[in-house]
C-alpha cells in the first residue's frame, strides 16, 4: 500500500486569565474552530446551512466540516480530514487553567490549505474562545518537530510545515502488544457497542479505519481483509482494565444532544502478531480508532513488550 501522507500542528493557546473550560475538551475546540472557520470563509455568515448551497462543492469548509455533501454520490461515512489529538485530558470534571493545548492531525484536502487553519487559529486567539470570549495573549503553532510555524505575535507563518507519510510494510513480528485507549474509544460489532475488543474487533475496526482514509484521501489499493481476520483468531487477550466512560456534547448545529462515550484503559494481546497488524494499530495510533474522531476520540497507543 502506498504512503499515505499527513501534517502533525501542536496548537498552544496562552490566556490572558484563567479560564474554565469544559471537561470535554475535543468539543469544545472542535466547536470553536468550526464557528470562525465558518465565519472567515462563508460568504452567508452562520446562519445559512450548508444543505442547498450553490456553492457547497467548491466550499473549504464543506470539505473539512461536511465532507459527505461534497460528495453526490456518498453517504455519511465519508471521515473528516483532520483529527483533535488531546491525550491525557479527558476528565469527568471541568477544568481552570491559563493555557490550552492540543495537536491536530491534518490529511486529504486539509493539506492543501493549512494557511487557513492557521488563520483560524489566529482568529480565535484574537477574537476569543468559549462562552466568555477569552481573548489570548498568543497563540503558537508547531510542526512535529517542535519548530515554530506561527505566532500570533510576530503575526506570520515563519515555517510551512511539510507533510509527512506513514509507510505500511515497515514492522517486524512481535508476541505481545499493549494497547493504551487514551480518549474514549467507540468501536461497535454487529450492531452493538464493545465494552472489552478481542483481537479481532481491533483489527476489523483498524482495517475499515484504514480502508476508509485511503478511499478518500489515499490511494485505491488496499488489503485482502479476509485473509487479515483469519490470522486473528489465535491472539489472546491476556490482560485487560477497561471501562466504559460517558461523554455527552450538544450539537447547536444538529440541536440535539449527543453521547460520544466510549471505553478508555488498557490491554495485552499474545500471540503470533504479524507486521500486518502492526502496520494498523500503528496506523489508528496516529489516525484515531473507531467513531468521533474528529472530537479527538479514539486515541490509543501501542508499545511492543517483546519480540519473537
Amino acid at each position: 500500500m502506498k504512503p499515505f501522507e499527513y501534517m502533525k500542528l501542536s496548537v498552544r493557546f496562552n490566556a490572558l486569565e484563567s479560564e474554565v473550560y469544559p471537561y470535554f475538551l475535543g468539543s469544545f475546540i472542535r466547536g470553536n474552530f468550526g464557528i470562525y472557520l465558518k465565519k472567515a470563509l462563508c460568504p452567508f455568515g452562520l446562519r445559512k446551512d450548508c444543505d442547498g448551497c450553490i456553492i457547497h462543492k467548491k466550499c473549504f469548509y464543506g470539505e473539512i466540516f461536511e465532507p459527505e455533501k461534497q460528495e453526490s454520490t456518498s453517504g455519511k461515512d465519508i471521515p473528516h480530514p483532520f483529527v483533535l489529538d488531546i491525550i491525557d485530558s479527558q476528565s469527568s470534571q471541568e477544568q481552570k487553567s491559563s493555557h490550552l493545548s492540543f495537536n491536530m492531525i491534518l490529511f486529504g484536502p486539509a493539506l492543501k490549505n493549512v494557511e487557513f487553519f492557521i488563520l483560524v487559529f489566529s482568529l480565535m486567539s484574537k477574537n476569543g474562545i468559549g462562552k466568555n470570549r477569552v481573548k489570548c495573549r498568543e497563540v503558537i503553532v508547531e510542526d512535529e518537530r517542535g519548530r515554530l510555524v506561527y505566532s500570533s505575535i510576530e503575526q506570520k507563518i515563519v515555517h510551512m510545515p511539510q507533510p509527512l507519510r506513514f509507510q505500511f510494510g515497515t514492522q517486524e513480528p512481535c508476541r505481545k502488544v499493549k494497547i493504551q485507549y487514551r480518549s474514549p474509544v467507540r468501536l461497535k460489532r454487529e450492531g452493538q457497542w464493545v465494552g472489552t475488543p478481542d483481537f479481532e474487533t481491533l483489527i476489523r475496526a483498524s482495517l475499515r479505519r484504514v480502508l476508509l482514509l485511503q478511499q478518500f484521501y489515499g490511494s485505491t489499493d488496499g488489503y485482502s481483509s479476509g485473509e487479515i481476520i483469519e490470522t486473528c483468531a489465535p491472539i489472546k487477550n491476556i490482560s485487560s482494565d477497561v471501562q466504559w466512560v460517558k461523554q455527552l456534547r450538544y450539537s447547536n448545529r444538529k440541536n440535539t444532544r449527543m453521547n460520544l462515550g466510549g471505553i478508555v484503559g488498557t490491554q495485552v494481546f499474545e500471540g503470533n502478531i504479524l507486521p500486518i497488524h502492526l502496520d494498523l494499530l500503528k496506523f489508528v495510533s496516529i489516525f484515531h480508532l473507531g467513531k468521533s474522531s474528529s472530537f479527538g476520540q479514539g486515541k490509543i497507543t501501542i508499545e511492543i513488550e517483546e519480540g519473537n
